[in-house]
Order: C-alpha cells, then sequence, then structure tokens
C-alpha cells in the first residue's frame, strides 16, 4: 500500500540517502523544488498535485506512477522515462528532456509549452489536449499516440515520424513539418491549411474530411491513403504521389499537380477545376463524376501502355493437350 502521509523534502531527502527502494511512496502536494534527484527510480509513487520545479531529474524513471496535475516546469528530464504512468495535466514548461522515453502512460491535456522534447521516443501513449504547439519537437519518434483534438498550429516539427498515431479533430495550421511521416495515421477532421510539409508522407494513412488548403505539400506521399471529402484546394502539391491512393468527394481545385503521380489511384467526385496538372501522371488512373473544368488535363502525361499490358498480364493456362 501507498503511504498516506505525503513526504516532505526533508524526508524524502533522508528516504533517498538511505538507499531504500523508492516505492509506493505518498508525495502528494510536496513541494520538492530545485532537488537533486538524478539517477533515481520511482516505483509504484503518488506525486499527484507535487511540485518538482527546477529539479535534477536526468536519468529518472517513473515507473506506475500518479503525477496528475504535478508541476515539473523548468526541470531537466535529459534520458528520463515514464512507464505506465497517469499524468493528467502535469505541467512540463520550459523541461529540458531530450532522449526522453514514454511508454504506455497517459499526458492528456499536459502542458509541454517551451519543453525540449529532441531525440524523445514515445509509444502506447495518450497526448490529447497537450500543449505541445511550442514544443522543440526534432528527431522525435511517435508510434501508436494519440493526440485527439491537440491545438498544434504553428508548430515547428522536424523529422518527427510518426506510426499509427490518432490525429482526429487536431490542428496543424501553418505549422512547419520538415522530413515528417504520418505512417498510417488517422488524421480525420484533421486542419493541415496552411502547413509548410514538402516531401511529408501520409502513406496509408486516413485523411477523410481533413483540410490542406493552401498548404505547400510539394513532393508529399499519400501513397495508398483514404481521402474521402479531403480539400486540398489552392495547395501546392507538386511532385507529390497518390499512387493506390483511395478517395471520394475530393477537391483539387486551384491545386499545383505539376508531375504529381497518380498511378492506380481511385477517385470518385473529384474536382480538379483550375488545376495544373502539366506533365502529371494518371496512369490506370480510375476515375467516375469527376471535374475537369479549366484544368489543363491535356498536359498531363500519356497512359504506358506497355506498362498497362505489363501489370494486366495473366499467365495462360496450359491446354489439356499441352500437359
Amino acid at each position: 500500500m501507498i503511504a498516506t502521509a505525503s513526504l516532505s523534502a526533508p524526508e524524502l531527502r533522508a528516504y533517498i540517502d538511505s538507499k531504500k527502494p523508492l516505492r509506493r511512496l505518498c508525495l502528494r502536494g510536496g513541494v520538492y523544488q530545485n532537488m537533486q534527484l538524478s539517477g533515481l527510480r520511482f516505483d509504484g509513487v503518488d506525486a499527484t498535485g507535487a511540485s518538482f520545479t527546477g529539479s535534477d531529474m536526468r536519468n529518472v524513471v517513473w515507473q506506475d506512477c500518479v503525477l496528475d496535475n504535478a508541476n515539473f516546469d523548468d526541470t531537466q528530464l535529459e534520458h528520463g522515462r515514464f512507464d505506465r504512468c497517469s499524468a493528467l495535466k502535469i505541467s512540463l514548461a520550459r523541461a529540458t528532456a531530450p532522449w526522453l522515453t514514454v511508454s504506455m502512460s497517459v499526458f492528456r491535456s499536459a502542458n509541454f509549452e517551451r519543453a525540449d522534447l529532441t531525440r524523445a521516443d514515445c509509444q502506447s501513449s495518450d497526448f490529447s489536449g497537450a500543449m505541445l504547439a511550442s514544443a522543440t519537437m526534432r528527431i522525435v519518434s511517435l508510434r501508436d499516440c494519440q493526440f485527439h483534438g491537440n491545438r498544434l498550429d504553428g508548430a515547428c516539427w522536424d523529422t518527427v515520424q510518426t506510426m499509427r498515431c490518432d490525429f482526429t479533430g487536431a490542428s496543424f495550421c501553418r505549422a512547419h513539418l520538415t522530413h515528417c511521416a504520418f505512417l498510417q495515421a488517422v488524421a480525420v477532421n484533421t486542419n493541415f491549411s496552411e502547413v509548410i510539409a514538402p516531401f511529408v508522407s501520409f502513406a496509408k494513412a486516413d485523411v477523410s474530411n481533413s483540410y490542406f488548403v493552401n498548404a505547400a505539400l510539394q513532393g508529399a506521399k499519400f501513397d495508398d491513403a483514404l481521402l474521402n471529402d479531403v480539400d486540398l484546394t489552392g495547395s501546392d502539391l507538386s511532385m507529390a504521389r497518390f499512387v493506390r491512393a483511395r478517395a471520394k468527394d475530393i477537391l483539387c481545385v486551384r491545386t499545383m499537380l505539376a508531375k504529381a503521380d497518380f498511378s492506380r489511384a481511385n477517385f470518385a467526385k473529384a474536382d480538379f477545376s483550375d488545376a495544373l496538372v502539366n506533365d502529371a501522371i494518371f496512369h490506370a488512373f480510375l476515375h467516375e463524376n469527376t471535374v475537369w473544368d479549366r484544368c489543363n488535363r491535356g498536359a498531363a502525361r500519356p497512359d504506358d501502355q506497355m506498362l498497362l499490358e505489363a501489370w494486366n498480364w495473366q499467365p495462360k493456362k496450359m491446354s489439356k493437350t499441352m500437359l
């Protein structure tokens, strides 16, 4: 059982100095500011509402802990680790946390304002509603995480690789997404309008009902993606890839699609009005009820007939006389 009385800062210091395992302690509402805690392991600790502001917590492991409403502002969290923790509304504003590891933890509505999360590695965790827009996100790995409804407008992400993450209802308006990937993501009803994200990847992602209005998406990859009711109006998608993508009621009005690749994509009720498709590839492109008003469709590349024949080739069945 967790101790019912919270330890004071001197009591916690004495407990640490005794070399006893920091297990099942009660730190609820305690004030532990500017403490030297580096290299420690907290196991099953209840630190709800506790304050560790300015503390040195490098290489600290928090496992199966409750950290709801705790204050980690201005802490040093380099190589820190959170495993199976509840950290609802925790504040890590201005925390220095490169190489942070988060696994199977809940950080809903957490405050990461101006936190340094360089090279963070997060998996199977919930960051829905967390304030991450001003955090430093560079060379970050996110796997199987949730970001429902996050306001990430104006965020600057550099080399953030996400895999199977859920961004439903999030907003990335005017964000800079450099060398980023949203592989197999669920980004339904998400706003990417006016993002600057050259060569971003949404391969195998579901971005249905999302907005990419006036976005800079040169070289973006939407291979095998689902784009139902997506609005790409006014965006630059030069050299973008939509290979085997599926879409219904997609708007590509006034889009720049020079050298874009729609090979084997399947679009229904698409609107390419006023789009520029110079040298675009529509090889084996399936479409129905598509609008091409004022689109320079004739400037696109013709189908590669030899490649079509190769794709459609089937080995001949041997007759009984040949057996």
